[in-house]
């Protein structure tokens, strides 16, 4: 119940990224373990409907070391769920 759309535009507006040439949003969850990163991509999916995949980066932490990567598909949903809470300098960030 803490994740909120309001708390997914700041976990977007602090580590996101925009992958311009898959119209993609990637979501750099370096720190966080295998388990919390799993944990988000689940609430992701129940909650707001919003697939994901992950990808581990190289010569991270084997522990750690996540990029949760949201596809074009869903780029859409996660824009009406987060554009009233992103800043207008950040907008960049889900495409906008």
């Amino acid at each position: 119940s803490l994740f909120t759309p309001l708390a997914f535009a700041f976990l977007i507006m602090g580590d996101g990224s925009w992958d311009k040439s898959c119209s993609r949003i990637f979501i750099h969850l370096n720190n966080f373990t295998l388990i919390e990163v799993n944990r988000v991509q689940s609430i992701l999916l129940s909650k707001f409907d919003i697939s994901s995949y992950l990808v581990k980066t190289p010569h991270s932490d084997k522990d750690r070391g996540y990029i949760l990567k949201i596809p074009a598909k869903e780029v859409g949903k996660v824009r009406v769920l987060v554009s009233d809470h992103i800043y207008p300098t950040l907008k960049y960030k889900i495409g906008v």
